[in-house]
C-alpha cells in the first residue's frame, strides 16, 4: 500500500508529456496502469491543491498584480506598522489560478 496522499498530481507518461492523474489510496484513476502500480509513469512530482484545502499554489515570484495588491493593503493600513497578514492575503487572493488567465 502506498503513502502517498489521495488526491491529484503532476505526472510525466511514458511520452514525457506532463498531466494530471488522480490517485485515489491504490490506483491511478482515469489511465492504465498495469496492476495498479506506477510504473506508467515516468516521474511523479508535486501533489495539486484542490479548491477545499487552506492552501494554493503561487509563482515563486509574486506577480505584479500580486505586488499591486500588497500594496494597496500597505497603504490602506490604519497603523504605521501594516499588518502582514493583510497584505499576504490580499496578495495570495491576486494570484493567478489555473485556468484563469492571469499573468
Amino acid at each position: 500500500m502506498s503513502e502517498r496522499r489521495k488526491g491529484w498530481y503532476h505526472v510525466k507518461d511514458e511520452n514525457g508529456f506532463w498531466q494530471c492523474a488522480q490517485w485515489n489510496g491504490y490506483a491511478w484513476h482515469g489511465v492504465f496502469v498495469e496492476n495498479g502500480l506506477d510504473d506508467y509513469w515516468q516521474e511523479i512530482g508535486q501533489r495539486v491543491p484542490t479548491p477545499d484545502e487552506p492552501w494554493q499554489t503561487v509563482p515563486v515570484e509574486p506577480t505584479h498584480a500580486m505586488h499591486l495588491a500588497g500594496e494597496s493593503a500597505y497603504e490602506g493600513g490604519m497603523s504605521e506598522y501594516p499588518d502582514p497578514s493583510s497584505m499576504y492575503r490580499e496578495m495570495l487572493e491576486a494570484a493567478p489560478r489555473p485556468g484563469g488567465g492571469d499573468d
